[in-house]
């Protein structure tokens, strides 16, 4: 089959970014290229997914298909059997992604800054993972790091922990360079007209919403990212003359602000469901003390951090404490006594020391049941909770947690442990919520047209192979979102693939 390799399609995504905080500054007139893009294309929620975390969301994206088909459901895969926890990276997705479509079908890709995505794969282009931490081999071909060096690409950077160490004014300069960095070499690919398909993830603007919401400060980073769109509008405008372009923006989740922390672990723990080792309790509260003491002093005092930033990393028993704060539940998960049921990570409750099917499956309703009807001072603790073959499908369900969940807006969760169940905000002051942010524009897309009801984060993949007449793996989750296309064009007229 021939496939148009003159179109393209350019995915710009923005991790964390939400109508919540964008919708106003659109108002008011600070972010024209958004408003233009809004007025001449087509604008929606985008659904994420449960829970709506970036591991598993971007890769629910670019696959089109639930985490049951992926086998990944947070940033950690916990081992129920073992009570360990490990980091995912790109190896745990078991599922093609619709750059290896394309690429199969002759059609030229480059992804960027995706996360989920290192190390990097073979893919029919280039792949320039997400850089969890120094290295050199996130580049596939790796003689594309010539190109990297040469637009002085920023490859490795560290805001979520400047955000706790490091002067406000510091922290802004280095993820403003990291933005302007990936729009940089957005505009070397754009001029290379063999590039069917570009994906590009502006990663930083998550830390943004989490850490600064609405500020000015936040605006002004948003005005940098309008101002970077205007100029990519632009070459998409002067090419669409030869050749059909297509941009999406989107966002893995969006976000909110919220009043009060909710200790999950906690709660189980006082629930009787999580039982830990005698003496240990004690120690791993004292642990979640010791981590909030620290980030107050760093907040409070931040010419300190270089002084502690050297001592964690160079006194054993030190960077011991340091790995505990920021990893509770491998830290939980070691200390477990027999007698637990359960235990959450990010993904969810997993049901833990139970053999018997039925047994666990009784348990799992039972907690779901309770956590569904909890309150605080400010309401149900959750929005909604499910038991997993509520909401998931496929051959990795059996991985998935028990019970998975989405917090009501008053309450963010938290998984180390407290004396108490509820807490005051702890270094965010916003946080997840599953509607994200989708933009259409370009060749035969509908014109101020604002969607309802909301669309999924799985129907983005689908509908960029029919857009290039490629045919749709019967195992996607998501739907052609015809909506956005103009009815008398020859891509809504087409029957799916």
């Amino acid at each position: 089959m021939s496939f148009n390799k003159r179109k393209r399609i350019i995915v710009i995504g923005f991790d964390g970014a939400s109508w919540d905080f964008l919708d106003p500054w659109i108002a008011e007139g600070s972010l024209p290229t958004f408003r233009y893009l809004i007025q001449n294309g087509v604008k929606g929620c985008l659904e994420s997914t449960i829970p709506p975390v970036t591991f598993p969301a971007w890769r629910c994206y670019s696959s089109g298909k639930n985490p049951g088909k992926l086998g990944v459901y947070g940033f950690t895969k916990f081992y129920p059997n073992a009570l360990r926890v490990r980091v995912c990276n790109s190896t745990y997705f078991k599922s093609r992604d619709v750059w290896d479509y394309l690429g199969r079908a002759g059609l030229k890709v480059a992804i960027i800054d995706m996360p989920g995505t290192y190390p990097p794969k073979k893919v029919n282009g280039i792949m320039v993972s997400e850089t969890p931490f120094p290295t050199n081999d996130y580049v596939y071909p790796t003689e594309f790091r010539k190109t990297l060096k040469k637009i002085n690409y920023k490859d490795f950077y560290e805001f979520e922990q400047l955000f706790l160490i490091a002067k406000r004014g510091k922290i802004l300069k280095d993820i403003l360079e990291v933005i302007k960095s990936r729009f940089r070499l957005l505009n070397v690919l754009l001029e290379d007209s063999s590039y069917s398909f570009i994906h590009l993830t502006i990663f930083p603007t998550d830390a943004i919403a989490h850490y600064l919401w609405n500020s000015e400060e936040s605006l002004e980073i948003w005005k940098v990212i309008d101002m970077e769109l205007k100029s990519i509008i632009q070459k998409i405008n002067i090419s669409n003359k030869k050749a059909k372009n297509y941009l999406f923006i989107i966002s893995d989740h969006g976000m909110r602000l919220y009043k009060e922390t909710f200790y999950l672990n906690t709660w189980l723990w006082k629930k009787g469901y999580l039982v830990l080792k005698k003496r240990k309790t004690f120690k791993l509260i004292c642990n979640h003390l010791f981590k909030m003491i620290v980030i107050n002093i760093l907040k409070a005092f931040p010419h300190l951090s270089p002084y502690l930033k050297k001592i964690l990393a160079n006194s054993n028993i030190l960077r011991t404490i340091g790995s505990l704060i920021f990893s509770p539940i491998e830290v939980i998960s070691q200390n477990i006594d027999k007698r637990s049921k359960a235990i959450a990570t990010s993904g969810g409750i997993y049901i833990i020391n139970e053999k018997d099917k039925n047994l666990r499956k009784k348990l799992a309703i039972e907690i779901a049941e309770k956590l569904r009807h909890f309150k605080g001072r400010y309401g149900k603790v959750m929005r909604c909770v499910y038991l997993k073959e509520d909401i998931y499908k496929g051959p990795y369900l059996n991985e998935a947690p028990d019970v998975v969940y989405v917090a009501s807006n008053e309450y963010d969760i938290k998984y180390s442990l407290s004396f108490k169940i509820f807490g005051g905000k702890h270094r965010w002051i916003a946080t997840h919520k599953p509607e994200g942010i989708f933009i259409a524009y370009g060749y035969n897309i509908k014109k101020g047209v604002i969607l309802s009801p909301k669309i999924k984060i799985y129907d983005i993949a689908p509908t960029i192979l029919h857009i290039f007449g490629v045919p749709i793996p019967k195992d996607m989750d998501g739907r052609v979102l015809k909506e956005i296309i103009e009815e008398k064009s020859d891509i809504f007229k087409r029957k799916k693939s």
